[in-house]
C-alpha cells in the first residue's frame, strides 16, 4: 500500500540528508555530491545545509585525489 502513491514521503531535512551520509559513508563521494547538488537544486529550502555538505565532500574528494597520487 506503500508505493501506491510514489514511495515513502520523506519530510525534513534530516530525511534528505541521510542518503548523502550513505554515500559518504561508503565513499562514494562523487554520487554524495551529485546527489547533494541535485537536492539543491530541487528544495531551496535546504540550500545552506547542502551548501555544507558540499564544501564537506569536495574536501573529502580533495583528500582522496591527494592519497591517490602518492
Amino acid at each position: 500500500m506503500v508505493w501506491k502513491h510514489g514511495g515513502l514521503a520523506f519530510r525534513g531535512s534530516r530525511w534528505h540528508f541521510e542518503l548523502a551520509d550513505l554515500y559518504i559513508t561508503a565513499k562514494r563521494y562523487d554520487d554524495a555530491l551529485r546527489f547533494t547538488k541535485k537536492l539543491k537544486r530541487e528544495h531551496k529550502e535546504y540550500a545552506e545545509r547542502a551548501d555544507a555538505y558540499i564544501k564537506k565532500i569536495e574536501g573529502l574528494l580533495a583528500k582522496q585525489a591527494s592519497k591517490g597520487k602518492k
